[in-house]
This record gives structure tokens, sequence and C-alpha cells, in this order.
């Protein structure tokens, strides 16, 4: 009878030898990556500099979609501050040369009490900061600001030169509305001077912010 038996290879103290084989392999590893080989440090140093590069142009690239979505939200909200600016002068042309109207029919009259008392009531509404009414000799004859009343026109901001064509300019935070006061020859007869807050625009700006999120 012939008795077959499978051929092991043991190490000196019986144990098979595939640990101690895993463990020579791990040890030539790394003196191939550590020790001997320089190629190897090379090759590791440049991995890790392109993870630093790549990792580095990922934050750039965030921070630059980052930029320009500021700019495009800066960019509407710059254009809707046009045309809201735009849309309030057209108002306030509208609402002057009305007030001119009425201003230049009671000093007509002779009723410059009910034009003081018109303006006054006015300057009490949002965003009105002051009226003033000038005559054809370039005085202030009833204002909301007391201290230019008797004087020439040149001391209420914005007023001046008077023409004979409405204008609005922009004087620090306000827009300041010259409308002329005209006879039916269309002669000047004066004007009136009225200043409107620019926050208006902004508050608009943070009202349609509230009403579109």
């Amino acid at each position: 009878m012939v008795e077959h038996t499978d051929n092991v290879n043991l190490s000196p103290d019986g144990h098979g030898s595939g640990s101690a084989a895993k463990e020579r392999l791990g040890t030539r590893i790394h003196r191939k990556i550590f020790a001997g080989n320089r190629f190897h440090k090379v090759l590791i140093v440049i991995l890790a500099v392109l993870a630093v590069v790549q990792y580095g142009y990922k934050v750039i690239s965030d921070q630059s979609l980052a930029d320009k979505a500021a700019e495009e939200q800066q960019a509407v909200v710059d254009g809707c501050q046009r045309a809201l600016a735009a849309q309030v002068e057209e108002l306030l042309r509208v609402t002057t040369v009305s007030l001119a109207w009425a201003t230049n029919v009671g000093l007509t009259h002779g009723d410059q009490l009910g034009v003081t008392q018109e303006i006054t009531r006015l300057v009490r509404e949002k965003y009105v900061t002051s009226i003033a009414v000038v005559d054809e000799n370039g005085l202030v004859v009833t204002s909301t600001n007391k201290k230019w009343e008797g004087m020439p026109a040149d001391n209420v901001p914005g007023a001046t030169p008077v023409t004979s064509e409405l204008v609005v300019r922009r004087v620090d935070d306000d827009f300041v509305v010259v409308a002329p006061m005209l006879s039916h020859e269309e002669q000047r007869l004066g004007a009136v001077v009225l200043a409107y807050s620019a926050a208006t625009v902004k508050d608009r700006l943070v009202n349609f912010a509230r009403v579109t999120k």
C-alpha cells in the first residue's frame, strides 16, 4: 500500500511561511519606496504636489464662481436701481408740474397763505424733504424751510439755474425737481423747487427683494 502525503513547505518552527513572505515583501516595498530608489521618492513628491495643486485649483474655481455670481447679482441690483430711479423721476415730474400749476393759480389770486399751507401739508409726506416757491425775481416767497424765505434762490440746493424747462437734478441724497411757473404767454413767473429723498429707491429695492424671495 502506497501512502500519499501532501508536499507542504513548513518553516523551521513548523508553521507555514506565508506570513513571513508577506512581511519580507512589505519590507522590500518599503525599501524600494523610502530607502533605495530615488525615483519613487520623486514620484511621491510629484503626486503630493499634484494633489495640493488640484485642491488649490478647486478652491480658486469655487471662489471664481462665487465672485462671478456676486458680480451678476450686483449687475441686477444696479439695473433695478437705475430703473426705479427713472420711474421716481417721472413720477416727480408729473407731481411737481401739477404743484407748480396750482401754486401759480394761488399766487395769481393773491392766496400766498393757501400756497404755504399746501406745501406744508405736502412736506409731511414720506421722502419729501423740502419745497420752495421762487418768484420771477429769483427770490423765495414761501418755503417749508423758513430760513430760505426772502433769500435768493441760490440758497436753495439745486434750485438754480431756473429755466423755462422742468429739470430734475441729483443733489447729495435728494432728487431736486425745478418746475417753472409760466403765464399764458409762456413768460416765466417763477418756479417750484421740490426735494425728494433718493432713499425711496433703496427702500423700493428692499421691498422688491422681500417680495421675490
